[in-house]
């Protein structure tokens, strides 16, 4: 996920501007959730859509 996010146009990645990948194990199913700073507010939503994971 993180080179998913990475190699997003809409991210801004240096050393203040982190990825965060966040892993949650439950009983039954995993959470995996991403983390990013957007280069401009105004792409917010289509960095959303521009991420997503299609699964196995």
């Amino acid at each position: 996920m993180e080179d998913a996010i990475v190699t997003s146009q809409y991210v801004y990645v240096d050393d203040d501007h982190l990825v965060a990948v966040l892993v949650d194990d439950e009983a039954y199913y995993r959470t995996i959730r991403g983390k990013a700073y957007v280069a401009d507010l105004r792409d917010e939503f289509a960095f959303e859509s521009d991420v997503a994971d299609a699964g196995p």
